[in-house]
């Protein structure tokens, strides 16, 4: 328990905005692409959007935490306008909180189907990249009604846990990154 598995990031919008989801998320994944991380997404079964990345469990929550903190820093620098990691919302300006604090010991995070208690009773979902990127995409667009039918069909994260990797190599990429 003291060595996670995965690392998570939870887009937080102000408001439901599926194109701003869309526009950050592929911020998001970019960064993870260039440290060499194989991210996956799910929508959170509520406003926003989960990416996770598989790891290797061979680090601890202190060296994962500043590394998510760090991730989060280069996407909101590079997209000033639409993203903040501010955790107050008064200092949020309107924009998409990217949320990297749940990479820490004992905190939570809503696992793939899970069924939120919000109007219409929506699920956590896991996703395609594809599909977050066509734009009929809404982050509560699958429900308990739909959601025994989509987890019959393909499973758009089936191998991810075999794609996790060390955070040795990426943590070498993002201090490169953070230099520049």
């Amino acid at each position: 328990p003291d060595d996670p598995d995965q690392l998570v990031f939870d887009l937080d919008p102000p408001e439901p905005d599926a194109p701003l989801l869309r526009s950050v998320v592929k911020e998001v994944r970019a960064v993870l692409d260039e440290l060499g991380l194989a991210p996956v997404v799910k929508t959170s079964g509520s406003k926003g959007l989960h990416v996770t990345v598989p790891l290797d469990g061979k680090e601890s929550f202190d060296d994962v935490r500043p590394f998510t903190r760090d991730v989060a820093r280069v996407v909101a620098g590079r997209a000033p306008d639409r993203v903040t990691v501010e955790q107050r919302k008064e200092k949020r300006g309107g924009r998409l909180f990217l949320d990297w604090y749940r990479n820490a010991y004992g905190a939570t995070v809503v696992a793939p189907w899970t069924v939120r208690a919000r109007p219409g009773a929506p699920v956590a979902v896991p996703l395609a990249w594809e599909e977050v990127e066509d734009s009929s995409f809404h982050p509560q667009m699958f429900s308990m009604k739909d959601a025994p039918a989509r987890a019959k069909g393909p499973d758009p994260w089936k191998g991810w846990r075999r794609r996790a990797r060390s955070l040795a190599a990426p943590r070498r990429r993002l201090d490169a990154l953070l230099a520049e």
